[in-house]
C-alpha cells in the first residue's frame, strides 16, 4: 500500500505486471494480474502479489493548484521488498523502476520511495527531478491529438529519460544544467521512434525540446537545489510554465 503522489492521484488503475524477460512487463494489465484504483487521497492497497513484477499505474486525475482536475501521467514501482509496508507510485519510483542504479544516485538527495507530495515537505532534488519527469511525459501526452501514441508510449518515454539520467554522474543529477541535457537527448531519441509518437515535422520537434528547455527551468527556479520543500507551495509557477510548453 501506499500513494499515488505527481499532488495525490485518484481513480487511476494500478496492477502488479508481471515481468519478461527485459526485466519490464508489457506494461498493459492482463487477467490474472492483481489490480485496483487509487482513493481520493492517492492512496492505494493490492494485495495477493506472487511472481516477479512492477507496480503500474495508468489514468486518474490531480488537483493542481488552482483545483483544477488534470490528467495524471502514468507511473512505475518497483515491485515491494519483503516486510516492506509502503510502495509510493511517483515519478521518481517510475525512473528507479526503469533505471536500478538511479536508487544507489538517489540516495545523495533522500529517500527514493518518499511520497513526494506530503504536507510535511519532502526532499527538494527529488523534487526537481520528479516535475521533470511530469514535464516531460505531460508535454508529450497533452491535448486532443497528443504527441504520443498512448499512455504505455508516454511511460515507455519516461524510461528513455531515466536512461539519460542513468548516464549523469549522481551529484550532477539535480541540477539545471543536467536535467535539460537529459531531457533534450531523452528527447532526441523518443521523437524519431514511430512506435511512441505520431509524425511531426523537425521545427515542431525543435519547439518540442525548447518547450521543455523553459518548463526544466521553471522547475529549478521555484524549486530549490538542496533542503526539504512543500509541493504544493511551490507547483503554481511550475504549472504555468507547463501550460505555456504544452500550448
Amino acid at each position: 500500500q501506499g500513494k499515488l503522489a505527481q499532488s495525490y492521484v485518484s481513480g487511476a488503475q494500478v496492477w502488479y505486471d508481471l515481468v519478461e524477460q527485459n526485466g519490464l512487463g508489457n506494461l498493459q494489465r492482463d487477467p490474472g494480474e492483481m489490480d485496483t484504483l487509487s482513493a481520493l487521497d492517492g492512496s492505494y492497497s493490492l494485495g495477493g502479489l506472487e511472481g516477479t513484477g512492477l507496480l503500474v499505474t495508468m489514468g486518474g486525475i490531480f488537483l493542481n493548484s488552482k483545483g483544477q482536475k488534470i490528467d495524471a501521467i502514468p507511473m512505475l514501482a518497483p515491485a515491494p521488498q519483503v516486510n516492506q509496508l509502503v510502495s509510493n507510485i511517483t515519478p521518481i519510483t517510475t525512473l528507479v523502476a526503469a533505471e536500478p542504479n538511479l536508487k544507489e544516485k538517489f540516495q545523495n538527495f533522500g529517500d527514493w520511495n518518499t511520497d513526494i507530495a506530503d504536507p510535511s515537505g519532502t526532499s527538494a532534488p527529488l523534487l526537481r527531478l520528479a516535475k521533470t519527469v511530469e514535464g516531460l511525459s505531460s508535454l508529450l501526452g497533452d491535448g486532443e491529438e497528443p504527441i504520443a501514441l498512448n499512455e504505455g508510449a508516454q511511460l515507455r518515454s519516461i524510461l528513455t529519460l531515466a536512461s539519460s539520467l542513468d548516464s549523469l554522474p549522481a551529484e550532477k543529477l539535480a541540477e539545471e544544467n543536467s536535467l535539460q541535457q537529459a531531457a533534450s537527448e531523452a528527447l532526441d531519441v523518443i521523437l524519431e521512434d514511430s512506435t511512441l509518437v505520431r509524425n511531426i515535422n523537425s521545427s515542431v520537434k525543435t519547439k518540442i525540446k525548447e518547450s521543455m528547455a523553459q518548463v526544466v527551468i521553471s522547475i529549478t527556479n521555484n524549486i530549490p537545489s538542496s533542503g526539504v520543500v512543500v509541493e504544493s507551495s511551490v507547483v503554481a509557477n511550475i504549472e504555468n510554465a507547463q501550460e505555456a510548453a504544452q500550448s
